[in-house]
């Protein structure tokens, strides 16, 4: 068997408390410092603000610089208020030199309603880099001056719009946008049945279910399934789901700052309306979930006053018609409905400083790459990262990473990562302790796990 070393980055929380909510640090105004990983002396990126102090009306610009850019790897800024809540996740586009900015506004939605030190953490890959700015934020009385339509559509709840002096707020009934109008013409408009008065509108939910979920998957395979509504609702507030094993231990979730049952509904970036909605499962990142242990699971969605379970299994790879399992350390195992050959490379501790190739079925695999520099924990936990560079016999390169959680922080479970490459296709998972490369078979497995 061929011999591959590698280097293996153990991650730790390092105090990016950020990554989990402030109930569970407590911290409510008192919240840990945000440490920074340790520097390199060429960082692979860079983030800047404009400013270091901003009010009511600023403009933010966010810029900085990406260095050794790979090929389709997006750059991600996430924005954290003084309590440490995620307020913006954006994709931002990187110029072909390197450098990327973004402009926002303080007066975008709810977003800047507090005062205090913002912090900034721009993502790219596995690397990121961290900024700070100051916020006097006077947002309430902003919004409070606009005109009703603006302010629901910008965050504010229809029952919580301000008037004007000499004006009453009505609900119109057609689709819960708000208006002021003359007291005695809104009097008129509520007996009409045009309007309604101003009590809360509270969301509401009259059917959830749960479709696309096979009774079987094998270890490693995405799990995708669709969550199917009803009601009064609005695409910005999306279903609590969640998946429990055997023993009702919650091993993945979707979001961990759902709303909760209690939430009035407000404009927010989408109108709330009557209809039927559809939710494609998948975490904060876009992942679709990724088990990698046998056993008998149940997803668990939550919306509303309504409530949806579907229980389903994770199977060891089909050993059939040749192909063997991923227990062993060579062999062809199927994902979905194809066949791959995997190896299991044997591990050392100096891959990192000398990068070693492996030729496997017309793949070369290089661990680890260079400018590899680690990365982020997931979900505020520790874990190991497992990178490697796969070249294609046409001369393409692809970069393939996945992470795999420490057991004790019920991370998620590492996925299987593939190529956009497909013929071959080459790919990296994890089993069992042991990193798997993988490289597809022209055989199609018809059974389709």
């Amino acid at each position: 068997m061929k011999t591959l070393h590698y280097f293996l980055i153990t991650v730790s929380l390092i105090g990016i408390s950020f990554f989990v909510s402030e109930d569970a640090y407590g911290c409510l105004g008192n919240c840990p410092p945000i440490i920074p990983p340790p520097h390199y002396a060429s960082p692979p990126i860079t983030v800047r603000t404009n400013l270091e102090n901003y009010s009511t009306g600023d403009n933010i610009i966010i810029a900085g610089h990406v260095f050794n850019q790979t090929k389709d790897t997006p750059l991600m800024i996430k924005i954290y208020d003084p309590m440490r809540q995620l307020q913006f996740d954006k994709n931002v586009s990187v110029s072909s030199d390197g450098n990327y900015n973004w402009t926002l506004s303080t007066v975008d939605f709810w977003s800047f309603n507090a005062s205090g030190n913002y912090t900034v953490l721009a993502q790219y890959g596995q690397v990121y880099a961290i900024t700070h700015f100051n916020l006097n934020s006077t947002l309430t009385q902003y919004l409070y001056a606009q005109s009703p339509l603006w302010q629901f559509r910008n965050g504010m709840s229809a029952q919580d719009v301000h008037c004007h002096a000499g004006f009453s707020l009505i609900i119109r009934k057609e689709n819960f946008a708000p208006a002021c109008t003359h007291p005695i013409t809104a009097t008129k408009l509520i007996l009409s049945g045009w309007a309604l008065g101003t009590p809360p509108i509270q969301r509401f939910i009259s059917s959830v279910d749960i479709s696309g979920l096979q009774q079987n998957y094998t270890v490693g395979q995405p799990i995708d399934a669709t969550v199917n509504y009803a009601g009064y609702w609005s695409v910005a507030w999306e279903p609590d789901v969640k998946i429990f094993d055997a023993n009702d231990t919650q091993i993945w979730f979707n979001c961990p700052n759902c709303v909760t049952n209690d939430t009035i509904l407000g404009g927010g970036p989408h109108l709330p309306s009557h209809g039927n909605f559809t939710y494609h499962v998948r975490d904060h990142n876009g992942h679709l979930p990724i088990i990698n242990e046998t056993g008998t699971y149940t997803m668990i969605v939550s919306l509303a006053n309504k409530t949806a379970s579907t229980e389903f299994k994770v199977v060891k790879p089909t050993v059939s018609n040749g192909i063997s399992s991923l227990e062993n350390d060579v062999g062809t195992v199927t994902f979905g409905n194809r066949v791959y050959y995997f190896e299991t490379p044997n591990y050392t501790h100096d891959a990192y400083f000398n990068p070693v190739q492996i030729s496997f079925h017309d793949v070369i695999y290089t661990l680890f790459p260079s400018g590899f520099r680690g990365g982020l924990p997931v979900n505020g936990c520790g874990g190991q990262y497992y990178w490697t560079d796969a070249k294609f016999s046409d001369g393409t390169s692809e970069l393939l990473h996945i992470f795999v959680g420490f057991p004790k922080c019920a991370a998620p479970q590492p996925p299987t990562y593939f190529s956009t490459h497909t013929n071959p296709q080459a790919g990296l998972t994890f089993y069992d302790g042991k990193m798997k490369l993988l490289v597809s078979t022209n055989t199609i497995n018809s059974s389709g796990n």
